[in-house]
């Protein structure tokens, strides 16, 4: 199970199928993984890690197509309401956000890697 600090080392060591890994000289390194189930359904996710403290998870559910960032994000959307009720906020742009105590969970737009997804964030 993946929780907020859970080393670089430990993800590793969990087994997971790591397809790309880069480190940005600033203290933060990336990893990209798939195969992986979130909410129950096949995923990619993207893990950042400070320091070597894992601290951010940026996924996009592989249930449906994919081509069109839209109905991706419709899609993870009605994942989330489904998982977590009424979204606590909405963004001006209306992606939907939830806040907890040890962090949030949003849904995203990436206009670099023109992509929709979902991030959660440990505080």
């Amino acid at each position: 199970m993946l929780a907020r600090n859970t080393s670089l080392h430990q993800v590793l060591d969990m087994g997971f199928a790591v397809w790309n890994d880069w480190e940005v000289n600033t203290g933060w390194r990336h990893i990209s993984i798939t195969n992986i189930l979130i909410l129950g359904r096949p995923a990619s996710a993207m893990l950042s890690f400070f320091r070597e403290e894992l601290k951010k998870v940026f996924f996009v559910l592989l249930d449906q197509d994919r081509t069109d960032p839209e109905k991706v994000r419709q899609h993870h959307d009605k994942v989330l309401i489904a998982a977590f009720g009424p979204p606590h906020s909405r963004d001006i742009h209306g992606f939907i956000k939830y806040a907890f105590a040890w962090g949030s969970i949003e849904s995203s737009y990436d206009p670099r890697g023109v992509e929709s997804n979902i991030i959660l964030t440990w505080t």
